[in-house]
């Protein structure tokens, strides 16, 4: 491994995100000069400290905002994370030069930044799915109709359901952004409908909607 360490120009870190920081100190000592390492990670304030202390000449954390299925890059989004403001990037302006050539979207965060993101595009979203594909389980009802609506969410559980629960189960227990400033609000939001549900509180249910309204067609 060190040998193969010494002669390489770039080190990608892509492993489970509880494994990450394990996987990084493991090899601190050995990723050493004129190197580029990326980080993979789905929570970047985890590795922040490791990725901080590697004494490699470019360290950057990146997220890919897409998956393996596609079927070209463009326009597609990719995150990227510097750490330390006095690198000199020329490898990775390098890789950059390239992923430009593909019309890849590179979008610069800090890593609070990239986890309050996640809280809500990921976390959040995957939330619902989670309880939705559980409830679906559980009424182990046949569904001989279905709408445009519930096809596309039954289209994301089915893509949930192809992954490792591990992948889910660290997202959603790890990303701090989320737990603290995100999950909150979406565990008392569930909870009141659940309350004027049992009410048949329909004014509230017309209010509530009226101000999503508002809130979605002012960000077009």
């Amino acid at each position: 491994m060190e040998s193969y360490l010494n002669d390489s120009d770039l080190v990608i870190f892509s492993v489970s995100i509880r494994n990450t920081v394990d996987a990084i100190k493991s090899m601190s000592d050995k990723i050493i000069g004129d190197k580029l390492v990326v980080d993979l990670s789905g929570i970047k304030s985890k590795p922040e400290e490791a990725l901080s202390e590697l004494n490699a000449s470019e360290v950057l954390s990146l997220h890919p905002m897409f998956g393996p299925s596609i079927k070209s890059l463009e326009w597609q989004e990719l995150i990227e994370i510097q750490w330390g403001s006095s690198r000199k990037w020329k490898k990775w302006s390098e890789v950059t030069w390239v992923l430009q050539k593909c019309w890849i979207k590179i979008i610069q965060m800090t890593q609070k930044e990239h986890d309050s993101q996640m809280g809500v595009v990921q976390n959040l979203m995957h939330a619902q799915s989670i309880i939705l594909g559980s409830t679906l389980k559980k009424l182990n009802k046949e569904i001989k109709t279905s709408s445009p609506i519930f096809r596309a969410h039954m289209n994301i559980i089915e893509r949930m359901a192809k992954q490792n629960g591990s992948l889910y189960s660290d997202m959603q227990t790890e990303n701090q952004e989320y737990l603290e400033n995100v999950y909150p609000i979406w565990k008392s939001e569930s909870e009141n409908q659940f309350e004027r549900t049992e009410k048949k509180d329909k004014q509230w249910f017309e209010e509530v909607m009226s101000e999503i309204q508002d809130f979605v067609w002012k960000k077009k």
